[in-house]
């Protein structure tokens, strides 16, 4: 979605990293995220396909909100490290799971807080 096309936009600028893969439900957003990603990056539907690439190092998950924890959690035991968009979970025992994942795995999982590090915000 929105979101996450503007999220793949800021990191596909940042030193070292290629848009490899990019996944989607929706048609429509399938095909804008291939326009954002590198033009041979492998495109599809179904999340694990993406998880099971070895030219993925990390995950953008910018999905609906009740798919966080468990991408998040499928992402670390894949070995992919995370960067997710908030909230994260929605209950405690959801943290827990999450925590025990990345524990497990060894895996960099951030959650998106992107009113902090937002410019005019740092400046405030």
């Amino acid at each position: 979605g929105g979101r996450c096309r503007q999220l793949v936009k800021s990191f596909g600028g940042l030193p070292n990293v290629k848009i490899t893969a990019v996944c989607d439900v929706w048609d429509q957003n399938l095909a804008e995220g291939q326009k954002v990603a590198d033009p041979k990056a492998f495109a599809t539907k179904q999340y694990e396909e993406l998880l099971a690439r070895k030219d993925v190092d990390a995950v953008l998950i910018g999905s609906p909100d009740h798919w966080h924890v468990p991408l998040t959690m499928d992402a670390c035991k894949a070995g992919k490290d995370v960067y997710v968009e908030k909230p994260l979970t929605h209950d405690l025992s959801e943290g827990r799971a999450v925590i025990a994942a990345q524990n497990e795995t060894k895996r960099v999982v951030q959650v998106g807080t992107q009113q902090r590090s937002m410019t005019h915000i740092l400046k405030a």
